[in-house]
């Protein structure tokens, strides 16, 4: 995680494809979530989602994030993904 924008925004989160649909990545998220937080002192947490990664959409809506308008101009590989905040 890094600081952007007044939040603690996860980047380039992955699990190995041998690996998925064990609940790893609810596993990394969460705890990078307690990490940021303890670390930071805020909750705000935010990540971009390729908006055709139906499954990682659904497991951070799962979690409480919520997509949003990003506050700046995105381009390249960000213009095909999703921001999502945690709320």
């Amino acid at each position: 995680f890094c600081r952007g924008l007044n939040r603690n925004h996860l980047g380039r989160l992955a699990v190995n494809p041998d690996h998925r649909g064990k609940g790893l990545c609810k596993k990394l998220v969460l705890e990078l979530i307690g990490k940021a937080c303890h670390m930071q002192g805020q909750a705000k947490i935010s990540l971009f989602v390729m908006r055709d990664n139906v499954p990682a959409i659904s497991l951070y809506q799962s979690l409480g994030f919520v997509e949003q308008i990003y506050p700046e101009p995105v381009s390249g590989i960000l213009a095909n993904c999703a921001y999502m905040v945690l709320a």
